[in-house]
């Protein structure tokens, strides 16, 4: 990536005291059978102290595979070609060991799927306690009591006997606080949340982001919030990337998202949200299919499905360049224009 590129792919710095985590042109591959494929092609993100960043989009646009570079824990058969990822200014592409230290600890993770992530064959709170005894000098007994109090703190009924219990004993959503409460338990700077209410009824949809709120007050994190679901992000976040084919295409705050989408696939994921107000209407589905990544080609990923740009030469030749536009960026040759402002009179 050229100079120029790369500061134009560069997210503006808003606060003094800079970034708790930024990404700078991160881009993950896998193997081929005619050679490296890139997975997360060039992504470039801050997150500020305190805030929450939500990564939206399709399934396979990159957005988990993304946040699983920044924490160091990319599947087999992948790795992190290129890139930079720095926390409260430390690089830690760097310096793997200090990346090691930092996770669980000042950065954090809840899994999508706690069944897959709890061993079955271990009670809860005594994976809990392995995860406090990490990063703390605690004894077994301290460790154990503090495992109390966390799953105490993120609302799990009679926390002491429940602590006994295997993964197979807790519903969903408890397994889901389990997870939260051993990410929350040192009280990260920042916290990744990878589609935590999938699989969960509203009403414990509702509980777990209450958890994560209410755990976010008291230790100041930041959180990246990785979901599917906009009604959640309209609630929960400040900003939101929006992701597609391995690439960052829009950014705004969530008010901007909503209310002017500049990009044809942020306006088509909005579209294709269903609601009361709609009763009778056909639901909207963007055409086509997200392109498979050893076969995205020249030109802007999205051109085949797009109502926009599908018939112009430029969408065909070049991949468009993720460019400040108004509060946000935007990666499009002909992006939605903004809606002409009310005149008073």
């Amino acid at each position: 990536m050229s100079a120029v590129t790369a500061a134009a792919a560069a997210p503006p710095a808003t606060r003094a005291d800079g970034p708790v985590l930024s990404v700078r042109d991160l881009v993950v591959c896998t193997h081929g059978p005619d050679g490296p494929v890139v997975l997360v092609d060039g992504v470039s993100l801050d997150v500020q102290p305190g805030e929450v960043l939500a990564l939206v989009g399709e399934s396979g646009s990159g957005k988990s595979l993304t946040m699983l570079a920044v924490m160091g824990l990319l599947p087999a058969g992948t790795w992190l070609e290129h890139g930079t990822v720095t926390f409260r200014g430390e690089d830690l592409t760097a310096d793997r060991c200090r990346l090691e230290r930092l996770r669980g600890d000042r950065l954090a993770m809840v899994f999508q799927d706690p069944m897959t992530t709890l061993n079955p064959v271990r009670r809860v709170g005594a994976q809990l306690a392995e995860t406090v005894r990490l990063h703390a000098r605690l004894t077994r007994r301290q460790a154990d009591e503090r495992v109390v109090e966390l799953l105490d703190a993120v609302g799990i009924p009679d926390p002491a006997a429940k602590a006994r219990d295997y993964p197979h004993q807790w519903s969903g959503g408890m397994r889901q606080r389990a997870l939260i409460a051993g990410a929350v338990a040192h009280g990260p700077d920042l916290l990744v949340a990878d589609e935590p209410t999938t699989a969960l009824d509203v009403t414990i949809q509702a509980q777990v982001m209450r958890v994560l709120a209410e755990r976010r007050a008291r230790t100041g994190a930041a959180m990246i919030l990785i979901t599917h679901d906009l009604g959640l992000v309209a609630q929960a976040a400040d900003r939101i990337a929006v992701m597609y084919a391995g690439r960052v295409v829009e950014e705004q705050d969530v008010l901007g998202v909503f209310d002017a989408p500049r990009h044809p696939y942020t306006r088509g994921l909005l579209a294709s949200v269903l609601s009361l107000g709609r009763d009778g209407e056909r639901a909207y589905a963007i055409t086509g299919q997200p392109p498979v990544p050893a076969e995205r080609g020249t030109g802007c990923a999205f051109r085949a499905r797009c109502d926009v740009g599908r018939d112009l030469a430029v969408c065909g030749e070049q991949v468009p360049t993720l460019l400040a536009t108004g509060q946000g960026r935007v990666a499009c040759h002909r992006p939605v224009p903004l809606p002409a402002p009310e005149v008073v009179r």
